[in-house]
């Protein structure tokens, strides 16, 4: 089955974010950036980039880049929340971003959160934020939440078990999770520490040369999605 325009999207908004923080022109063949104004949001050692029009929001936070991000990353303790701790201290540095949802979404807007990698997982976590604000208060829930959020994350990390998992379908998250199975970073945290990913993992048929038995190999994987994702004629979900 052939990509849907939704993972495709996703990657060039990815890329976008990478072009973006390296200060260089995003290259965009697909004309999907277009019609978008967009803002920069630099927290520390993440980044995140927001992209709107009249009736769509879109959210993309970048991957890992440095050592911090990897530190972070193996911060696998879950918090009091039964979270991965060190993506939800990362994701609250981007709280206010929350009320932006909020505010999109009661103007009738479309709202989709993305990221790679670690941005993936900081996407997952920010739908997470927002979940723990609808608990908190049920009328916002309730009176707007009319279109599903979308949550596309690709070759993330796990952020939490299968209670959260559970709150994601309850709230209706509508969530996307992309990988290629020889992709070491999908297998983090381990399932015998409480985690699973917050949706069916969707499989991609990778290029060959992903099969080739040598180390590095699956550091190679992780870091190559946009190449092929781009590349509409070859890249297929494998069921």
């Amino acid at each position: 089955m052939r990509l849907s325009k939704r993972v495709t999207d996703t990657a060039i908004f990815c890329q976008a974010v990478d072009k973006i923080e390296k200060c260089k022109e995003p290259k965009d063949k697909f004309g999907v950036l277009r019609d978008y104004t967009t803002q920069i949001y630099k927290r520390e050692n993440d980044f995140c980039v927001t992209f709107e029009t009249e009736d769509k929001l879109v959210i993309v936070f970048q991957g890992s880049n440095d050592s911090q991000d990897w530190k972070d990353d193996f911060e696998f303790k879950k918090n009091n929340y039964k979270v991965h701790s060190g993506f939800y201290y990362c994701a609250k540095r981007y709280s206010d971003l929350v009320s932006n949802i909020i505010g999109a979404i009661k103007r009738g807007k479309k709202v989709h959160i993305m990221g790679h990698s670690k941005g993936g997982s900081l996407a997952l976590m920010l739908g997470f934020l927002l979940i723990q604000t609808y608990i908190n208060e049920p009328r916002t829930y309730n009176n707007y939440h009319v279109h599903p959020l979308k949550i596309t994350a690709i070759a993330p990390a796990k952020i939490g078990g299968e209670d959260i998992m559970d709150l994601f379908r309850r709230y209706n998250i509508d969530v996307q999770t992309i990988g290629v199975k020889r992709d070491v970073v999908l297998q983090l945290p381990f399932k015998v520490l409480g985690f699973c990913h917050m949706s069916k993992v969707q499989w991609l048929k990778a290029p060959l040369w992903h099969k080739i038995p040598i180390g590095g190999i699956a550091f190679l994987i992780h870091i190559s999605y946009y190449r092929y994702i781009l590349n509409r004629k070859r890249c297929y979900y494998i069921d």
